[in-house]
C-alpha cells in the first residue's frame, strides 16, 4: 500500500478523534451544569430536552465509541503498511 492511500483514513482517524473530544467536553459540561438549582437540570440536544446527567452518559458513550472506532482505524492503517513474510527468504 502506497504512503498517499494511508492519507484519507488516518484523516478520518483524525476527524472521529476530534469528534470523540468534542462529546466527552460537552458530557462534562453537562455534568456541571447546575442550572438554578430549584429541580432537575435539563440539556438541550438534538432540540430535545433531556435530563444532564442522561445527555452526560449519552456524550460520553459516544465519546467512547468514536475513539475506539478512530483508534481502530489508525492500527489498521499502520498494520497494512507492515509487510509480513510468510517464509522469509534464505541466504545461499
Amino acid at each position: 500500500m502506497t504512503d498517499r492511500a494511508r492519507y484519507p483514513r488516518l484523516a478520518l482517524a483524525v476527524v472521529l478523534l476530534v469528534m470523540a473530544a468534542a462529546f466527552v467536553l460537552y458530557g462534562v459540561f453537562a455534568l456541571l451544569y447546575g442550572g438554578d438549582g430549584s429541580s432537575a437540570t435539563y440539556v438541550t440536544l438534538a432540540g430535545y430536552r433531556l435530563n444532564a446527567h442522561l445527555a452526560a452518559a449519552i456524550s460520553f458513550a459516544l465519546g467512547v465509541a468514536l475513539t475506539l472506532f478512530g483508534r481502530s482505524i489508525i492500527r489498521a492503517t499502520h498494520a497494512r503498511g507492515v509487510q509480513s513474510w510468510t517464509n522469509p527468504p534464505t541466504r545461499r
